[in-house]
């Protein structure tokens, strides 16, 4: 599977779950999110694919994820989100790439343009699962041998690219939507410990 393939089934799924009158729109008016929804489609079509398939999906998945593990990109969903820890940010990058091509490479260009886009607790969690999609199609009963097989999607050792510090001043220059959003006035109190009262993402990878 190319990584235009890869696109294309990300964006089937997209479309799935957005069609008006299907399982899933009821779904989405009983409260389910939005990344959940595009999940299971996307289990459904990897369902229907054959394994070596749903091997390269899996590979081309992985791929994608260690190009979006950026000090950059992290910083902003940290804005977003009031920090997020490695797992977190592992699960944002998911919720990032269902949302399709175009807003990924967007993100990955210029990460301030997260500000445009809701960014919500829920729907970061529930996109995690895209991670282990591959796992439960191929073998659902035992997805824990199977991601010791096939591997599983990790946060690298390091994010790639160059630590912005923890200061308003030079957050609100790097990232002056996301800040002008989520930090209106720089009321947030940075210490090097602590953002939004969560522990920032940087602290123990420094």
């Amino acid at each position: 599977m190319t990584e235009r393939e890869f696109w294309r089934v990300i964006g089937t799924a997209r479309r799935g779950s957005a069609r008006r009158g299907s399982v899933a729109d009821l779904n989405r008016q009983l409260g389910t999110p939005e990344s959940a929804l595009r999940v299971r489609g996307l289990e459904r079509l990897l369902e229907e694919r054959e394994v070596r398939e749903v091997l390269a999906f899996h590979r081309t998945l992985a791929a994608v994820h260690r190009r979006a593990y950026r000090w950059d990109l992290w910083t902003a969903f940290g804005i977003a989100l009031g920090g997020v820890d490695r797992w977190q940010f592992r699960d944002a990058v998911s919720w990032l790439l269902l949302r399709g091509r175009r807003a990924y490479r967007r993100a990955l260009a210029e990460p301030d343009v997260l500000a445009r886009w809701d960014v919500d607790d829920a729907e970061i969690a529930s996109a995690g699962a895209v991670t282990t999609v591959a796992h439960r199609v191929l073998d659902p009963a035992d997805t824990r041998n199977l991601a010791a097989t096939i591997g599983g999607i990790d946060p690298p050792d390091r994010p790639w690219g160059y630590l912005t510090e923890a200061d308003f001043p030079l957050l609100r220059r790097r990232f002056p939507r996301l800040t002008a959003r989520h930090l209106p006035g720089g009321s947030c109190r940075f210490d090097g410990a602590l953002f939004h009262e969560r522990p920032f993402a940087w602290k123990a990878w420094r």
